[in-house]
């Protein structure tokens, strides 16, 4: 259980969809939890709605390329060509989008605050974690793995003027 799938796993789904076996019964065969095979069909079904493999891996492999993408990176760019970036970024995934509002949201309104000791660290991180509906552990690691928190003494890790436009 918990497992990704891969391509031969998106084939044997196909297959057994035509056979007319259900969700429950194909999870049982492939050996993973019933909503891996629902979300799996519901994520990469066609315009159709009938279940191609191979559109499938293409859109798989689409979302992980996005997820690659580094909000702490686009966060440090310049305002006129992060505004570009966020225009192709209009059609990227939920999870993409919300990494990026969490960090921008960490240095443009918590990151002077914090600077100027008004609110700590764990304060903001809690204060989004009620916003975003995440842990505040989860928040936490999202900061740090983006390399916008490095420690308690820099909780701030981008300088806030580069982000007023």
């Amino acid at each position: 259980m918990g497992k990704q799938l891969n391509s031969k796993h998106r084939q044997k789904i196909a297959e057994l969809l035509q056979e007319g076996k259900n969700f429950r019964e194909i999870a049982e065969i492939l050996k993973v939890d019933r909503t891996t095979i629902l979300r799996e069909i519901n994520r990469n079904a066609g315009d159709n709605g009938v279940y191609n493999p191979q559109l499938a891996e293409s859109k798989t492999r689409r979302r992980k390329k996005l997820q690659a993408v580094s909000p702490g990176a686009v966060a440090r760019l310049p305002p006129n060509v992060r505004a570009e970036v966020e225009k192709v970024w209009a059609f990227e995934t939920p999870a993409v989008k919300r990494r990026q509002l969490i960090v921008d949201k960490y240095i443009k309104e918590y990151g002077p605050v914090i600077e100027q000791k008004l609110i700590s660290p764990r304060a903001a991180m809690c204060a989004l974690a009620n916003e975003f509906y995440m842990s505040s552990s989860a928040i936490y690691y999202l900061l740090k793995r983006e390399g916008i928190y490095r420690d308690a003494a820099h909780p701030v890790s981008l300088s806030s003027s580069i982000y007023k436009e």
